[in-house]
């Protein structure tokens, strides 16, 4: 698909992810009501000569609204966004809908830990 790009040899990536998320959904075992909204910036810098330098921004919004109060008809949304600045590699390109998960690769994928800023209710 992309044979230009060497994936199999060394590459190295310095970067920094952060991100935000506002959560006043209720806090059932099955949610009813409330909003989750996140937002994650990311930059990588690649140290490699031809490395990919790129930005990412995506927000992730969902809402859950019972109009009844009475848990017997709930409507849900979700709705993702997101753009992808500079050149990045085929592996780091944008996933909406799921968590960060390939930040840097060194012959295989590197999962990240987020720490996100929460506020609630």
């Amino acid at each position: 698909m992309h044979p230009n790009e060497n994936v199999f040899a060394g590459q190295g990536n310095v970067g920094v992810v952060t991100g935000a998320t506002l959560d006043t959904r209720d806090k059932n075992i099955v949610q009813h009501t409330g909003i989750l909204w996140t937002t994650n910036f990311m930059a990588v810098k690649g140290l490699n000569r031809g490395g990919h330098n790129f930005g990412q921004i995506e927000t992730d919004f969902s809402f859950l609204y019972d109009p009844g109060n009475d848990y017997k008809l709930v409507f849900a949304n979700r709705t993702g966004v997101g753009t992808t600045i500079g050149d990045a590699g085929y592996y780091q390109q944008l996933k909406l809908g799921v968590t960060t998960t390939c930040v840097v690769s060194i012959n295989g994928v590197l999962p990240v830990k987020r720490w996100p800023l929460t506020i609630s209710r």
